[in-house]
């Protein structure tokens, strides 16, 4: 079931049903705070947080099947072009690492080797201090935290959105690269 629906699904036990908040999150699997953010419109329905997303749904799966097709028709991304830059990408797990990066600083990304469960999962970077224009060591990168860009630098910041990441491994199998860069 897709988030949106949970939600809905949610909200209305709570309003036609009389259920409680607690027992309404829990019986669709959404999160109590999204829920009452949501109902009390803290929040408005169906909004998510982050920036819009830059690509649609279609464009996304679209680019993924064509890394995939690429990399089964033996063609390495390094052979197609030497660098892939994704701009304005949602990263994921913000809210567990708790770090933003400066728009326009390119984020290096890794193979998440140790990930057992996703043989796809590939890693956001922040890049190492020396590789930081020094203007910008000290930008804010954690409003709670008051964490400085210098002092977080070469620390993981999240992760590739799994349809964009399946079909980049998959590219890449035949020939590995370093790193790949997200903006």
């Amino acid at each position: 079931m897709d988030r949106q629906k949970a939600f809905a699904g949610a909200v209305h036990d709570m309003v036609h049903n009389k259920m409680s908040l607690r027992k309404a999150a829990s019986k669709w699997g959404v999160k109590r705070s999204t829920l009452s953010d949501r109902v009390t419109g803290k929040v408005e329905m169906g909004r998510r947080s982050g920036p819009p997303p830059i690509l649609t749904s279609a464009e996304e799966q679209k680019l993924a099947e064509w890394i995939i097709n690429m990399g089964q028709r033996g063609f390495g991304v390094n052979a197609i072009m030497p660098q892939i830059r994704i701009r304005n990408a949602v990263i994921k797990g913000y809210h567990f690492f708790q770090i933003r990066a400066p728009q326009g600083l390119p984020l290096p990304v890794t193979k998440e080797y140790g990930n057992v469960r996703d043989p796809y999962a590939l890693l956001i970077w922040l890049p190492e201090l020396d590789e930081i224009d020094p203007t910008m060591h000290n930008i804010e990168t954690d409003e709670k935290r008051h964490l400085k860009l210098h002092q977080v630098a070469g620390l993981v910041m999240g992760h590739v959105p799994f349809i964009l990441s399946e079909g980049i491994v998959n590219a890449w199998r035949a020939n590995w690269p370093q790193m790949l860069h997200v903006m």
